[in-house]
């Protein structure tokens, strides 16, 4: 009937808005007029169905509306776009942009700072509730007002706490290298939805509102009293200015906002009951999502917020850039008397070379240099690990230089074998984008091995938020690997590491031997030239900066911020082209990579 009464306006030659515009604006006047009258907000749950009832017709009858409102919407969203500066790594360090935060993003703080004070004041101040004064100044703009608001409550209350369960799970699965029982999660799921419930019971309201606002300042509180040595961030806007500013300030910006704003939205949607104040009755559809939401998106707010600070300490706790001095394993021979003379003398002398000193019975770690005190040492066993050593063999400066030595050779074994391992699992997984795999060790603030290109849909055992496949570097890899792996590649000149999908693991560990070959005889920085051929792979090495180009047209570029610096060793699948050959290792050569 409907589209027979369009066919027979059609014919009349009415215009098609106006056919299908009159009833809808009729409706909405409608609504205004009986909305000012209404006493609760169940009449506005009525009245936002209406209005949304009437803009699915209009947008199903209307072709023309509805393309023009997507093509609005696009075009809004690239205005609002060009606002928002381009991000990216700041590897290198060189050329230094000057410190500072964009001009867009110290705007945004003083709105927000001013949003927030009239917020506040309101619900803490106000005698009328909120509804009450909005719906005299137009109806219709508040339904849509307050609809948003329930939807937004509604979605926080389903995603903030998964997000929180989430968290905790992949942080338990860093614990226990990947297992975690499913007792485990069921206590975790009900932990995160059932105990906020149960102290709402007992507890006002207010709390729950507090805690996003608690959570936000504890963060910041951290992030500005934390002396890290810090990554940095370049930032571009539309209007070409520049500038820089740390890593953890921008993620401390970003939870305050985001936690401070649903602190916001909660405090908007119970009112002055969050200041003790009883509830008007006006509004109980919005006051019982607001209970909801406010005791399962609060303390999960301030969950995700610590979850997040132990993964930043953690990473901090195990940061390559930190020294990490030779640690040596000493177990005494049967036939030898440990006294407290020859305990100290042997301690001086290691610690003359900076060395950390264990004894047994303490048992010996991964990264521990294992040697075994004697009176006097067997020449015929000076090749044999644990390694004999006297207190008088060991004013020799040879002997030490063999342990560092020592040394040098397992963090660099147990950074190929982790990585191996790290490199395996990741591509046991299918993928649908990208090309490969950043590999970065050696800096902290990268917690394992990412894709290039984030999937749209990631797998169990991907990071949630940072992007991490399997298990993070400093579960895999010692600390003093990774160390090694800073000291390194700072010293070649190696920022990143890209391995494409179709490289075998065993060619990049043999380019990385190579790199270990070229650091201990040159200890300079790495070329493309400087690295063996092998065949069926193509290295390269991109010093990636601003304004540069990709240069290689047979190999697909990877997934690079624009205006990073960095400069990246790249693995390749070989496509052909002239290529001069390097020179392959010697077996004298060889004898110093150590693997």
């Amino acid at each position: 009937m409907l589209r027979a009464g369009l066919s027979l306006l059609r014919r009349r030659r009415l215009p098609r808005r106006a056919v299908v515009g009159v009833p809808i604006l009729a409706v909405l006047a409608v609504l205004e007029w009986l909305g000012r009258t209404t006493a609760s907000d169940v009449a506005d749950a009525l009245a936002f169905l209406a209005i949304g009832f009437a803009a699915a017709i209009w947008m199903s009858l209307d072709v023309a509306a509805r393309r023009g409102a997507t093509e609005r919407a696009r075009a809004l969203g690239g205005r609002l776009k060009r606002f928002a500066p381009e991000l990216g790594a700041d590897l290198r360090g060189r050329p230094p942009w000057t410190p500072g935060w964009p001009p867009v993003a110290r705007a945004c703080a003083l709105a927000f700072a001013f949003l927030s004070a009239a917020v506040v004041g309101w619900a803490a101040l106000a005698d009328r509730p909120f509804r009450e004064v909005a719906i005299h100044g137009t109806y219709v703009g508040w339904v849509v007002l307050v609809g948003a608001l329930w939807a937004v409550l509604v979605a926080a209350s389903i995603t903030l706490p998964w997000l929180a369960h989430e968290l905790l799970l992949e942080h338990l699965r860093d614990r226990t290298r990947g297992h975690v029982p499913g007792a485990t999660r069921r206590r975790v799921a009900a932990g995160v939805v059932l105990l906020p419930l149960l102290l709402a019971v007992v507890l006002p309201v207010g709390v729950a509102v507090a805690l996003p606002f608690l959570a936000g300042a504890a963060f910041l509180v951290a992030a500005r009293a934390s002396t890290w040595p810090d990554a940095v961030l370049l930032w571009r806007d539309a209007a070409g200015r520049r500038g820089s500013f740390h890593l953890v300030s921008w993620v401390a910006a970003q939870l305050v906002a985001v936690w401070w704003g649903g602190g916001l939205v909660l405090l908007m949607a119970t009112g002055g009951r969050a200041f003790g104040a009883p509830s008007s009755g006006l509004t109980p559809i919005t006051d019982g999502l607001g209970l909801v939401a406010s005791w399962l998106a609060g303390p999960a707010m301030l969950l995700i917020s610590g979850v997040v600070l132990v993964k930043l300490r953690e990473a901090r706790r195990f940061d390559p850039a930190m020294p990490c001095p030779t640690s040596i394993h000493v177990t005494p021979a049967f036939d030898v008397d440990v006294d407290d003379a020859r305990r100290e003398a042997v301690d001086g002398r290691f610690a003359e070379r900076g060395f950390r000193v264990r004894w047994a019975p303490a048992s010996s770690r991964v990264e521990d240099v294992p040697v075994r005190l004697v009176e006097r040492v067997d020449p015929r066993r000076e090749r044999t690990w644990p390694r004999d050593v006297s207190a008088r063999s060991l004013e020799v400066p040879e002997q030490l230089d063999v342990l560092a030595r020592r040394d040098v050779v397992q963090r660099r074994r147990e950074l190929l074998s982790g990585l191996g391992v790290m490199v395996g699992r990741a591509r046991e997984r299918e993928y649908s984008r990208g090309c490969g795999l950043w590999i970065a060790p050696h800096l902290w603030y990268v917690l394992g091995i990412c894709r290039d290109t984030a999937e749209a849909e990631p797998e169990e055992g991907t990071g949630t938020v940072d992007g991490v496949i399997g298990l993070p570097y400093h579960v895999v890899l010692p600390r003093a690997a990774r160390s090694h792996a800073y000291a390194l590649f700072r010293c070649v000149e190696v920022d990143l590491i890209f391995l494409e999908d179709g490289v075998p693991w065993s060619a990049a560990r043999t380019i990385l031997r190579a790199l270990f070959r070229h650091h201990d005889l040159r200890r300079a920085r790495v070329e493309a030239t400087d690295l063996p051929m092998i065949p069926g792979v193509r290295v390269l090495v991109d010093e990636h900066e601003l304004g540069g180009t990709w240069g290689h047209e047979r190999y697909p570029e990877p997934d690079y911020d624009e205006i990073a610096q960095a400069r990246v060793l790249l693995l390749f699948v070989d496509r052909g082209g002239d290529d001069e050959e390097a020179p392959s290792p010697t077996a004298d050569e060889d004898l110093l990579i150590g693997v």
